[in-house]
């Protein structure tokens, strides 16, 4: 058949499979769809991906450290150009890390700066803000700012 007859009678043909497969499982499908040499794949969840051994044994993860000691897995991205191989050479900065220099850029005066840490408001060290209260107290911007 042609593919031009299929798609006039895809009316005809998607329910009939559905009634068929809906009774299978993934295996039954799988085994099914490989014997009449037909391509098939798994829809995954990202936690599948995790688990998938095509991935770990193919090099495709790319590993970091945020916290510095913790491994965390990130998917590499799934092409290659030539040589250039997707690798880590920066780790991300930690939360917070980088608060200082942020405040100081949009304005803020160090001076300011020491003030929200000593309340509490950031922190300097990899931290996050401590609660939603104490970010609703109120930081102003640096162009209401006198001091």
């Amino acid at each position: 058949r042609t593919n031009r007859q299929r798609v006039a009678a895809h009316a005809r043909i998607i329910p009939r499979i559905t009634e068929v497969i809906s009774k299978m499982d993934f295996e039954e499908i799988s085994s099914l769809l490989a014997k009449g040499n037909l391509p098939y794949a798994p829809i995954n969840t990202p936690r599948d991906l995790l688990d998938d051994p095509h991935l770990e044994l193919g090099g495709r993860w790319l590993r970091i450290h945020p916290d510095g000691q913790n491994e965390l897995r990130m998917p590499k991205l799934p092409v290659s150009l030539e040589t250039d191989i997707a690798e880590v050479y920066l780790e991300p900065p930690r939360l917070g890390e980088h608060t200082s220099a942020i405040l100081e850029e949009a304005g803020y005066s160090p001076s300011q700066i020491s003030e929200f840490e000593a309340q509490g408001l950031i922190q300097n060290d990899g931290g996050m803000l401590q609660t939603e209260e104490r970010r609703a107290t109120g930081v102003s911007s640096p162009q209401s700012n006198d001091s």
